[in-house]
């Protein structure tokens, strides 16, 4: 068979450091959003976001999902915010914990998507 050349080998090493790099970032953001799993909601704004608003307590309806593309409900347009919402009140009602854990999982897992562009960015002289 063809051996690989020296850029396809350096090529194949750079994209597992990429990896390695994104899981780590992952591993960081999920051991330092950990703690908030034992919180509670706080008075910032989770009362008008989820625990008073009766849109997300409802939970994942067909009125909420047209009610989340819809309304500027907290001075925001954010539907997609809206529906993480209403889904975790679906699935976790009003324990904090649950919605406090969606967020953890999505803060690492964006971490993921950050070294991508950042090398690609790197790469390209940017």
């Amino acid at each position: 068979g063809a051996t690989p050349t020296r850029a396809t080998a350096r090529a194949s090493r750079d994209a597992r450091a990429l990896w390695a790099w994104a899981a780590v970032l992952a591993a960081a953001t999920a051991f330092c959003f950990a703690p908030v799993l034992a919180n509670g909601f706080v008075a910032y704004d989770d009362d008008v976001y989820v625990t008073l608003n009766p849109m997300v307590r409802e939970g994942f309806t067909l009125r909420g999902l047209s009610w989340a593309f819809t309304s500027g409900h907290a001075a925001n347009w954010h539907p997609l915010t809206w529906l993480s919402h209403m889904l975790d009140a679906q699935l976790f009602g009003l324990a904090p914990g649950g919605h406090h854990r969606t967020s953890a999982v999505l803060h690492a897992g964006n971490a993921v998507f950050v070294p991508p562009p950042a090398n690609e960015m790197d790469a390209g002289g940017v």
